[in-house]
């Protein structure tokens, strides 16, 4: 019974150990089990992004880092926007999950249904076509009503002055 001394125990449980990780990095590495280290759930989990879901739509984001939680714009049914932070409610029922630089995960508190937003970008400014308003005396980009003086061409230029 001498072999099997605290010494023997202890490296016998270490060797397990090594082997059983890197059992699980190669298995992992091949795609033979799945770990999401960043809590966000795995694509084929969630419903495709929708544009505009219960009436909310994504404005924008700021998307977080480790230390700072990302924060969404939402609009509900036409009131006014309003930033909510990651794991913050949203009314009563809906909590922001997860902010992402193209989509936002939603859950509904009462059965925990998740909910993906696509990020809807802002309407296409009138400036952002073409420099038709860049005039500030005139922002709406019409024409004037007025023609435009044009300089005087050769032959107006040639006759004599009465």
């Amino acid at each position: 019974m001498g072999r099997w001394d605290g010494v023997s125990v202890r490296r016998v449980l270490l060797h397990a150990g090594i082997v059983v990780v890197a059992a699980l990095w190669v298995a992992e590495e091949a795609g033979w089990i799945r770990v999401s280290g960043s809590g966000v759930p795995v694509e084929e989990d969630l419903p495709p992004p929708a544009a505009e879901a219960l009436g909310l739509v994504a404005q924008g984001v700021i998307v977080g880092n480790g230390a700072t939680p990302g924060v969404v714009i939402l609009s509900d049914n036409g009131r006014p926007p309003e930033m909510v932070s990651e794991g913050q409610a949203y009314h009563e029922d809906l909590r922001v999950e997860h902010v992402l630089a193209d989509r936002v995960i939603l859950r509904q508190r009462d059965d925990n249904t998740p909910i993906v937003l696509a990020i809807v970008p802002p309407a296409a400014s009138p400036r952002a076509g073409g420099d038709a308003a860049a005039n500030p005396a005139n922002p709406a980009g019409t024409a004037p009503s007025t023609p435009a003086a044009t300089p005087p061409t050769e032959a107006a230029a040639a006759a004599p002055a009465r």
